[in-house]
């Protein structure tokens, strides 16, 4: 599959995703494009989830969270889960080089 394809595929996965889970701002596809080029699929995806657990919290208690906070919120559950990633890949590669199991 080409990078294009799969990268549009994933865009779109998000993106119905987003829509389903979170109604009060549906972001643009320039911003799942960022959000792919920044952040692994995984952590995109994970941002998008748990960003919707916040906002129904957020929204129950009457205090919706609004675009500019939806955006940095995901924005940074993504960053997070991305970087928790990239950790526990480094620490199994440490523990491979080191021939520990």
């Amino acid at each position: 599959m080409h990078p294009d394809e799969k990268r549009r595929i994933e865009r779109n996965v998000l993106r119905k995703q987003w829509d389903a889970i979170i109604p009060e701002f549906l972001p643009g596809d320039y911003q799942f494009d960022i959000w792919l080029n920044r952040y692994s699929y995984i952590a995109c995806e994970y941002g998008v989830e748990y960003t919707a657990v916040v906002a129904k919290k957020k929204r129950d208690a009457g205090t919706p969270m609004d675009a500019d906070y939806l955006l940095r919120y995901a924005s940074a559950c993504m960053r997070n889960r991305d970087l928790d990633i990239k950790e526990n890949d480094a620490r199994r590669a440490r523990k491979v080089q080191n021939g520990v199991r």
